[in-house]
């Protein structure tokens, strides 16, 4: 596959929709990254929209309706397009509800507690979850968030940042939550009836055009690995 060098946030998004999904940052872990392909012109914590992907991250996900970041792959950051989504949804969640997933064991109550109250308010920041679930339990807290970005089920859909009395923000940007049916309108409806061991097949086939050389230990656990 020929990928192009990035030199823009344009570029960023171009290659995206042609590689469909990776790893964010420089590790491809075994697997694949886009990093290689930046130009000298790209450097992270500049601040620059254009230059700096640290700022792709909530642009990306905030100017355009196909493209989604979160915790996806080995519980690190990572980035899948509308494209490969619903291939990913199937194999990590089986055509489970989150009811089910819950009663199989495959998510705890605090993950299930937290979907939902996201699900009820369409858009949750981080503050928000964590002043509702306790900031005594962060560390639990910020497991579930991980557990529930890796099965898919919520995603990152924006950022904010803590106003001050006076109305002026302050303070680290912090992550915007939605669940993925509503970021992604209809995505169910994509995965059909089909099996996801198709689906699985689909997502392995395209990670050896990617990259030839990656083992299928790695392919494995970089599809289906969760918490």
């Amino acid at each position: 596959m020929n990928i192009n060098e990035i030199n823009s946030f344009d570029d960023f998004t171009n290659e995206m929709y042609k590689i469909g999904f990776c790893l964010s940052g420089n590790n491809g872990e075994g697997v694949f990254s886009l990093e290689k392909y930046y130009s000298e012109e790209i450097e992270y914590h500049t601040g620059n929209l254009e230059s700096d992907p640290w700022e792709w991250r909530h642009r990306a996900v905030e100017e355009t309706d196909d493209i989604y970041y979160g915790k996806v792959f080995y519980n690190k950051s990572g980035w899948i397009t509308r494209e490969w989504l619903s291939d990913f949804i199937n194999v990590r969640r089986r055509g489970n509800t989150i009811d089910e997933l819950y009663s199989d064991g495959l998510i705890s109550k605090l993950d299930k507690s937290i979907y939902e109250y996201i699900q009820d308010r369409k858009k949750v920041s981080l503050i928000d979850i964590l002043s509702n679930f306790g900031r005594e339990n962060k560390s639990k807290i910020v497991k579930s968030l991980t557990n529930l970005q890796m099965k898919i089920l919520i995603t990152m859909c924006g950022e904010m940042r803590k106003i001050s009395k006076h109305g002026i923000p302050y303070g680290w940007p912090v992550t915007i939550f939605s669940t993925i049916e509503d970021r992604c309108q209809n995505i169910i409806d994509d995965i059909g009836s089909i099996d996801p061991d198709t689906s699985y097949q689909r997502i392995s086939d395209h990670i050896k055009t990617l990259n030839p050389l990656a083992e299928e230990k790695k392919i494995k656990s970089f599809i289906k690995k969760i918490l």
